[in-house]
């Protein structure tokens, strides 16, 4: 389910920015990318044990794992990749 919503927004995403430079364009395949891994992680983890491993704890927040980091780190450069684009051809 997260891989296809993952691919959803991208393609949102992508059509609304029809024209990137290529820096931009890098960093967003690089969150993407981090995106894809980390549902893949935990698709593994769910298919191997029936659910999702968590292991990293450091009692002041939930507990998550790197594949969870990696979805979050990725959506956040989408996002602000996406905000620094104005309009066409048009980047901040």
């Amino acid at each position: 389910m997260a891989v296809i919503a993952a691919y959803w927004w991208r393609g949102f995403f992508a059509s609304r920015r029809p024209e990137e430079n290529p820096r931009s364009l890098f960093l967003n395949h690089c969150a993407w990318a981090l995106v894809a891994a980390g549902a893949a992680g935990n698709l593994t983890d769910r298919l191997a044990f029936g659910y999702v491993v968590d292991f990293l704890d450091f009692r002041i927040w939930p507990v998550f794992n790197i594949a969870d980091a990696g979805i979050c780190a990725g959506v956040l450069l989408v996002i602000l990749n996406f905000s620094r684009h104005r309009g066409p051809g048009r980047v901040r």
